[in-house]
């Protein structure tokens, strides 16, 4: 039975991992995108925009690169992860660290390609930061729902001392 609930409660730990994980993925894509989906509302575009509909008044605000900056944001989450929180094996890290690395100096290139932001994309490379985006959200998530090895050995130590405890307060209550 114990080994039941023991499961049961790890199961829970990563539900409870994962949806703190999502929770702060999702406010964190809000915070980034909703602002730029407000501006491409119908009745917020400038008159002259030759670029009807939300969605491609959306992705106006994003075709010069501007899309770089969110990515940079993500990639910064995620090496603070793999620095300061050492849940993942060596070339686990290794690897999640060099997609970062080659991110980080795509976004830096296609900056740099814009001019400033005052050249368009090209559509591939445009369609890739997104994809881009998107994927290092997901490994943000992963690490975000690794258990963290201190609050494992703290949680251990403390059930091994209400052990101790129950047992003593038992072997008392018996005699």
């Amino acid at each position: 039975m114990r080994k039941v609930a023991k499961c049961l409660g790890e199961a829970y730990d990563f539900l409870g991992r994962l949806g703190y994980a999502l929770i702060q993925a999702l406010f964190t894509i809000c915070i980034t995108f909703l602002p730029i989906l407000f501006l491409s509302l119908p009745w917020i575009q400038h008159p002259g925009d030759t670029h009807p509909g939300v969605w491609n008044s959306f992705l106006r605000h994003w075709e010069k690169g501007e899309i770089s900056l969110p990515l940079l944001g993500i990639c910064g989450t995620v090496a603070w992860l793999l620095y300061y929180r050492d849940r993942l094996r060596r070339w686990q890290r290794a690897l999640i660290g060099l997609y970062v690395t080659m991110v980080v100096l795509g976004a830096g290139y296609a900056i740099s390609e814009t001019d400033g932001f005052s050249q368009p994309l090209t559509e591939m490379v445009f369609l890739a930061a997104f994809a881009f985006y998107a994927f290092t959200v997901a490994i943000w998530i992963y690490l975000a729902t690794k258990k963290d090895p201190e609050l494992e050995v703290r949680k251990s130590q403390a059930d091994e001392i209400l052990d101790a405890v129950r047992q003593q307060s038992s072997e008392e209550g018996g005699k």
